[in-house]
C-alpha cells in the first residue's frame, strides 16, 4: 500500500483543466448546500407529514427511493420528518455528500424531474465511461450516463442541439417538444457557455433521434448530422461525478499521468496527445505506470 501511494504521488496528478469546460457550480454555493442536503435537521421531528403520517417508515423510504431528483428535493423540504426520513437513506446521504455538482446542476438546469434518484445514485457508483470503458469523472445529464472527457467532445449519444433548432428540424412545435422530451438549459458556468448570450435551451441526442424517427427520418440524414454537428453543447450538459464505493468509503476523481505529459512535450503527436488527456482510477494507474518509462523515471528521482 505505501509503495502504491508513494507511485501515486510522484507519478500522477489531477487534472483541473477539463472540469472548466462543463457545468461547474460555485464552491461556495455547494459548501453553503452541503450543510443542509438530505441532511437531518435537529432532534426529535414534531412536525408530521399530514395524510402521509400513516405510513411506516419503511414504507415512506420506498417511496422515496422512487422519486426523482426535483421532487426527493422537494419532499425533503416538507418538514423536519420528511427530511430525516431522506436523511436516514444510505442513496440519499451519498448524494448529498459526493454528488453535490451534480444534484445542483440538475435542479437548476430545469431537467431533475426527468432523473430518478437511483439513477443517479447508480451513475455516483460506477467508475466506467459507458462509451469507451476508461475512468468516467463526468455525468452526461439528459441521458444520466457516466462518461470521461473526451468522450464528451466526440462519442455518439454524448451531445445535445438547440431546441429551437430541433423544432425546425423535425416541425414538431417548441410546445409539442416541451411536452414529450425532457428539455434542459444551460449555464453560464463553462468555458463554453461564454459568448454563447442568453439562456439556450437543448434536446439531447438520443431525444433529437427519437423526435426525427417518430417523424419519418430515416438515419443518418441531413438534418440529424445538422443538429449533431454543433460544438460545445455536450460540455454544457455535462457536470463532473466521482466514483464512489460504499463499502470502502473511498472516493475517486481520477488521476492523469505525468510520465504521459512529458512524453507528450518531447514527442508531439496525435497519440501522445490522446495519451496525456487520458484520466485513470488509482488501481488502473498502477497498472498504467508499470508499462510507462517516464512515469517510472519520475517515481525513481522521487526516491
Amino acid at each position: 500500500m505505501a509503495h502504491s501511494d508513494s507511485i501515486l504521488r510522484a507519478a500522477s496528478y489531477h487534472c483541473d483543466d477539463f472540469g472548466r469546460e462543463v457545468i461547474h457550480i460555485d464552491s461556495h454555493h455547494c459548501d453553503l448546500v452541503r450543510q443542509s442536503l438530505f441532511k437531518p435537521l435537529g432532534d426529535c421531528p414534531d412536525d408530521g407529514l399530514g395524510a402521509l403520517d400513516i405510513l411506516p417508515v419503511e414504507l415512506l423510504s420506498s417511496i422515496s427511493l422512487m422519486l426523482d431528483v426535483s421532487a426527493g428535493f422537494r419532499f425533503s423540504q416538507v418538514s423536519r420528518r420528511a427530511r430525516g426520513i431522506v436523511a436516514s437513506i444510505p442513496e440519499y446521504h451519498h448524494l448529498g455528500d459526493h454528488a453535490l455538482q451534480c444534484l445542483c446542476a440538475l435542479l437548476r438546469t430545469d431537467i431533475g424531474h426527468h432523473v430518478a434518484i437511483t439513477a443517479l445514485h447508480s451513475a455516483l457508483l460506477s467508475q466506467d465511461c459507458q462509451s469507451c470503458g476508461l475512468f468516467a469523472g463526468y455525468l452526461f445529464l439528459p441521458t444520466v450516463t457516466g462518461c470521461c472527457f473526451p468522450c464528451i467532445e466526440s462519442a455518439s449519444g454524448l451531445s445535445a442541439a438547440p431546441l429551437e433548432k430541433l423544432a425546425s428540424e423535425s416541425a414538431v412545435s417548441v410546445d409539442q417538444l416541451r411536452a414529450s422530451i425532457p428539455i434542459f438549459h444551460t449555464l453560464s458556468t463553462s468555458r463554453s457557455s461564454i459568448g454563447r448570450g442568453g439562456r439556450t435551451f437543448l434536446v439531447a441526442e438520443k431525444h433529437c433521434i427519437d423526435i426525427l424517427r417518430s417523424r419519418g427520418h430515416p438515419e443518418p440524414v441531413p438534418a440529424y448530422f445538422s443538429l449533431m454537428h454543433l460544438p460545445g453543447f455536450g460540455h454544457e450538459a455535462s457536470v463532473t461525478l466521482p466514483s464512489f464505493n460504499p463499502k470502502t468509503g473511498e472516493i475517486q476523481t481520477g488521476v492523469s499521468c505525468k510520465g504521459c505529459q512529458v512524453a507528450m512535450k518531447l514527442s508531439p503527436s496525435e497519440e501522445a496527445f490522446e495519451r496525456r488527456r487520458r484520466v485513470y482510477s488509482r488501481e488502473r494507474f498502477l497498472e498504467h505506470f508499470e508499462n510507462c518509462a517516464h512515469a517510472k523515471k519520475i517515481w525513481a528521482s522521487n526516491q
